[in-house]
């Protein structure tokens, strides 16, 4: 009798802790099962966009992930709020749809609307920028898209804060078509990380931390920073601005940080 009470008290432990964890496993939700071809030349945005739609759905956390091949992807928006932000983990390459036509707001990959963002995995988003930087200016009396940001986070449709693969961006004063009035911004940034971060840039301002200069942003990380400028070997000619901003930058600083 005895012998079947401490089993029957095993059994309902065991049922129990199933019950208060049934995962410890985050569950992944990967393009390429929502139709994506990962080929380098199929459009897989909208798969994209699909498969972090239901990430955000999920009841539980969850990842969102990019795996180990090259896809293609015109502008995409990954958007909140969302049940529990989920991790985004990059392992691939995603390149830009080169043509300027396929683009129909400034950024290209658009996080918005997301609390405790995180993104890593040390992949490649490829912005291709080249194509459109060897392209002439536009001509007079002609309506020309401006270039667009490969990777933007945005709080707000006035105040967004971005890492683009071009430079490291949290820019409060940002005016796309430069024909904005802006009042300063009254959203707050704060507790945010650029890690990692290598690549070029066609600005020799490559790092710009421009925030509010009603709500400064706070408690900012630069670590282990790589930049050059697009088609060039030095670091010699590019710089960083801050304003209104406190952090710190700690490892490598390519080109040499604003912060302290």
């Amino acid at each position: 009798m005895a012998s079947k009470m401490v089993l029957d008290l095993f059994c309902f432990t065991v049922l129990v802790l199933c019950i208060a964890n049934p995962s410890l496993e985050q569950e992944i939700f990967d393009p390429m099962d929502f139709e994506a071809m990962g080929d380098g030349e199929t459009d897989d945005g909208q798969a994209m966009v699909d498969a972090w739609d239901s990430a955000c759905e999920h009841r539980a956390p969850a990842i969102f992930l990019i795996p180990k091949r090259t896809f293609l992807a015109g502008p995409a928006t990954f958007e909140g709020p969302c049940r529990v932000t989920p991790k985004v983990q990059i392992l691939g390459t995603v390149k830009a749809v080169p043509s300027m036509n396929d683009y129909y707001n400034p950024g290209w990959f658009e996080f918005k609307n997301l609390n405790g963002l995180e993104i890593g995995g040390g992949g490649t988003l490829d912005g291709q920028g080249a194509a459109s930087w060897n392209n002439p200016n536009c001509p007079p009396r002609r309506s020309c898209k401006s270039r667009p940001i490969s990777m933007r986070y945005r709080m707000s449709p006035a105040a967004p804060a971005m890492a683009s693969a071009w430079g490291v961006w949290a820019n409060q004063h940002y005016c796309p078509n430069h024909n904005c009035v802006v009042s300063p911004s009254r959203v707050k940034i704060q507790d945010v990380t650029f890690r990692r971060i290598q690549g070029t840039s066609n600005d020799p301002v490559a790092v710009k931390l421009l925030c509010s200069e009603t709500m400064a942003c706070e408690n900012v990380h630069l670590q282990d920073i790589s930049l050059i400028m697009e088609n060039n070997t030095t670091t010699s000619n590019i710089t960083s601005s801050c304003s209104n901003v406190k952090g710190v930058a700690v490892g490598l600083q390519n080109p040499e940080s604003c912060l302290c």
